[in-house]
This record gives C-alpha cells, structure tokens and sequence, in this order.
C-alpha cells in the first residue's frame, strides 16, 4: 500500500484517519480512505497497478480562527467515536480525544 501525503504549510496529523491542514487562508479537515484501482472501469490490470493506496479528501472547511480551529477539533472528535456505549463512557471519550489533540496542536482555545 503506498501513501501520498498532502502538501500543505500546515499539516498535522489528528488522528490516523484525520489531519488538519490549513492553506494560509483556511484550516481544512481531511479524511484518509482507502482507494482500490481494481474498481476502476478503466482498470488494466497489464498496465496498471493492483496495489491498494490511501489517499486523503477535503472533509470540512473552518476559518483561520481559534474558534476556526476549536470547531475542526470538535469535528475530528465527533467523527473519530464509534461503537456502543454509555453516556458517561462516550464524554469521557470526547474529553480524552479533545484533550490529545489539543497536546498534539498547542494552541490556546478559548471555551464556549
């Protein structure tokens, strides 16, 4: 499986299946999924190759803001918790994802 990285002058890793970047005008929310050629009408297998790739798309759009930054944050949290669960298991879970990622991003959020 090969991974073509996204070239931007913000680039951070959030989660495995999530990175905030920003273009120096926005901050942007990419996702990873996975792309199998062999699904492709226009596949050759004698000319192309069959080898999985990761790619990474354009998910969510926030302005260069804290609040811009607080709110792609919020969306990677929300977007990165799955299974079932209790009330009280699913905010201890928000909590500890939005306290990791903002370790990773250290920027000072104001809470609302």
């Amino acid at each position: 499986m090969t991974t073509k990285q996204p070239k931007y002058p913000l680039n951070v890793e959030m989660t495995r299946d999530y990175r905030l970047v920003s273009d120096g005008r926005q901050y942007l929310v990419l996702e990873r999924y996975m792309i199998d050629p062999t699904k492709s009408p226009a596949f050759d297998p004698a000319k192309m190759s069959a080898d999985k790739r990761e790619g990474w798309r354009e998910v969510a759009y926030y302005g260069l803001t804290s609040a811009g930054l607080a709110g792609a944050i919020d969306y990677v949290s929300m977007r990165s918790l799955g299974g079932e669960m209790k009330l009280a298991e699913f905010v201890t879970m928000v909590r500890r994802l939005r306290d990791d990622i903002r370790r990773v991003i250290p920027v000072e959020l104001s809470a609302k």
